[in-house]
């Protein structure tokens, strides 16, 4: 099983369904339209499904599944059994498989955060703008926990947290879900976020 970002890719050995007398037209997901392809890799054959997340729901997989750290996406590999008359010749099979993804997510600049203005001798405050990640995909609904660490230079062992925001909700309307689909945080939220880390800032350098 192989959990992409946005599809899901079940693959077994061809010999596995051979020595059950399984054959690849009888194989398919719960919607009977989504069947298994045949690819060889490296010499050796397999018989696989890989399915996007937007046809993940219209061929069969079940409803997801989540709780406080992860989500679980699910699907089933069926066969029909073969029939002859009224005798059933061959066994059916019937194997779930499962993606799991964790939902608690932490990100960090592999960098130093630069100053667009610096203080000019009237003022103690600094104003910082970056672009810290974007989502390309994900929940319509999600919260992003916010936190902020001020260092000097030559003293990062000492970092410790100024201020922690959060959590921020943001509900994107109704509309067709696309894979660059973007989430931008409420205007609101950001200019908060900004008057805290400033004030914080002025008051670490007054003090």
């Amino acid at each position: 099983v192989l959990c992409g970002r946005d599809f899901m890719s079940i693959r077994a050995a061809e010999d596995f369904f051979s020595y059950l007398k399984v054959p690849l037209e009888s194989l398919h997901l719960p919607n009977r339209s989504c069947r298994a392809q045949r690819e060889v890799i490296a010499g050796t054959p397999f018989f696989m499904f890989r399915t996007s997340r937007e046809k993940y729901l219209a061929c069969g997989g079940k409803p997801l599944q989540k709780n406080s750290t992860h989500l679980l996406y699910s699907l089933t590999v069926q066969s029909e059994p073969q029939v002859s008359g009224n005798v059933i010749r061959d066994p059916a099979i019937k194997m779930d498989f499962t993606c799991v993804y964790p939902n608690l997510r932490r990100v960090s600049l592999p960098f130093p955060v630069q100053p667009i203005s610096g203080p000019n001798g009237r003022s103690s405050g600094v104003r910082f703008r970056f672009q810290m990640f974007r989502f390309t995909a994900g929940p319509a609904e999600f919260y992003l926990h916010c936190s902020v660490q001020l260092c000097e230079p030559d003293d990062q062992p000492s970092c410790l947290p100024l201020l922690s925001y959060g959590p921020i909700r943001v509900k994107v309307p109704d509309q067709p879900v696309s894979v660059l689909s973007a989430a931008v945080l409420p205007v609101a939220a950001v200019w908060t976020l900004g008057f805290f880390l400033t004030l914080l800032i002025i008051v670490a350098k007054a003090g």
